[in-house]
């Protein structure tokens, strides 16, 4: 009895250490399976924070990616504006200096026309008096009995010296009107309005021709010349506002200078 009592007791010790070991070892497992989970969790975490920031990482990178590229074009459209500008007003520049000595270049030929034609007129009518006045002197030493005939050319020489002298006068009358308050203000009224008279370095004549109709009859209203001082004052008048309109007069005189060049070409 005493012998089965021990072997119960031993067995009930075994069985104890059985359960203990048992139960430890659900412990352990449950540590080790807690262990694991928080360890995936952890590794989880880790792995969505480091998708997170390379994400955040790519999404900043294509945003500096995409404002650089946008600068970039921002630079270029203002490059090739100013690029575009800066052709547009050069060939501006360049039409505009054509068309500039274009127009400097007709009214210049204009000018020595008038005055060529002008001079060889009056070269005309002095070679003219001087044959009429070298007939009329031999017509009288050849006979007293021409005297009728001596009479009419010297009558005529006289009325062609009297032509030049009108002309010369004219020609003075005008330049002292050219440099006189009124015509300045005439001459800066025309100037203002010879864009309709010049355009793209090609003059209007029937805007010409309008403004210098206009103008004579402004003249004469104004003062007391003659229809042939009226015409020359017109013209230089005409003329003058078309060379301001160019090359603004900027320089005191340059107005008298002009009317001396003129008259210079008529001795």
């Amino acid at each position: 009895a005493h012998t089965y009592s021990q072997a119960q007791s031993a067995a009930h010790t075994i069985a104890a250490a059985q359960a203990q070991a048992e139960t430890r070892a659900r412990a352990e497992a449950a540590a080790r399976a807690q262990a694991h989970a928080q360890a995936e969790a952890v590794a989880r975490a880790r792995a969505e924070a480091a998708a997170r920031a390379k994400a955040q990482a790519e999404a900043r990178a294509d945003a500096e990616a995409a404002a650089k590229a946008q600068a970039e074009a921002a630079a270029l459209a203002h490059a090739q504006a100013v690029a575009r500008a800066q052709a547009e007003a050069a060939a501006k520049a360049k039409i505009e200096e054509e068309a500039r000595a274009q127009a400097e270049a007709a009214i210049r030929s204009q000018v020595e026309a008038a005055v060529r034609a002008q001079a060889e007129a009056h070269s005309q009518a002095k070679s003219e008096a001087s044959t009429q006045t070298q007939t009329a002197a031999y017509s009288s030493s050849e006979s007293a009995s021409s005297s009728e005939a001596e009479s009419s050319s010297y009558a005529q020489s006289a009325s062609s010296f009297h032509s030049h002298t009108s002309s010369n006068a004219a020609l003075t009358s005008s330049a002292h009107q050219l440099v006189s308050a009124a015509a300045k203000r005439r001459i800066a009224s025309l100037s203002q309005a010879m864009s309709s008279v010049i355009s793209g370095g090609r003059v209007n004549y029937a805007a010409l021709s309008s403004s210098l109709s206009g103008l004579a009859s402004e003249i004469q209203n104004e003062s007391n010349l003659s229809k042939t001082e009226v015409l020359v004052e017109a013209l230089l008048e005409t003329l003058s506002a078309l060379l301001d309109s160019i090359t603004p007069i900027k320089s005191p005189g340059s107005e008298e200078n002009f009317v001396e060049s003129v008259l210079q070409a008529f001795p």
